[in-house]
């Protein structure tokens, strides 16, 4: 099994912190924290851009290391999808 946010292989599954779902994390991405980048962009999504809780700034830092991406390509991302807040 590979880790769903850096594709490191020797993942286990465990509990997203951003919801109700599991995915495969290796130890250093479990370990800090980091997401599946898709994942983030959905949750980041039905927030809507002021929306998510101070904490999640470390899930999207720790996501950020571990994938090599941007906050440029998680912010341009997650405006290109239909806004949903929970209300």
């Amino acid at each position: 099994m590979t880790c769903e946010v850096c594709g490191a292989p020797d993942a286990v599954v465990a509990s997203s912190v951003l919801g109700a779902m599991s995915c495969a994390y290796c130890h250093d991405c479990l370990v800090c924290g980091a997401e599946p980048w898709d994942m983030l962009v959905v949750s980041l999504s039905c927030c809507g851009p002021d929306g998510h809780a101070l904490w999640v700034e470390d899930v999207i830092a720790a996501t950020i290391k571990r994938t090599g991406r941007t906050r440029e390509e998680l912010d341009e991302e997650v405006a290109a999808l239909e806004p949903r807040p929970l209300q």
